[in-house]
């Protein structure tokens, strides 16, 4: 996008239209180190999880298709954090909140899901919506 003035033209970077944020403090746990955990407790958690997205979600208004959703774990790692096997499959419930509030299979090709992680003093996911309309 280029924006004239006078003689000269400025470029400018173009925006998404819409950009919503919500912070969930519900700790993103990975399936692989929850292997000891009782099924029913496992299914509450993640029961929890999902509705807590849903319902957090609830407070700002839904995007136009296509989306982007970028989906942050935000937790006090002082070993480091895992950046490339367990990152997805931990958002997993979270994932299928954010797709429940939009109304649409956490599998449909108008949202395009990104996955971060960063450092914070506690456990939390920050769920991040744009879009261009």
């Amino acid at each position: 996008m280029s924006v004239e003035t006078g003689s000269e033209v400025l470029e400018t970077l173009s925006a998404p239209a819409y950009t919503a944020s919500v912070t969930v403090g519900i700790k993103a746990v990975s399936p692989n180190k929850a292997f000891k955990e009782n099924n029913f407790a496992r299914s509450r958690r993640v029961k929890a999880a999902r509705q807590g997205v849903h319902w957090a979600l609830k407070q700002i208004g839904k995007p136009a298709f296509p989306c982007v959703v970028l989906m942050t774990r935000i937790a006090p790692s002082t070993n480091g954090l895992d950046a490339h096997d367990n990152l997805q499959g931990s958002m997993k419930p979270h994932v299928d909140g954010v797709a429940d509030w939009l109304g649409i299979r956490d599998d449909d090709k108008r949202v395009t899901w990104r996955y971060g992680q960063e450092r914070g003093t506690d456990y939390a996911v920050r769920i991040t919506v744009q879009a261009d309309a």
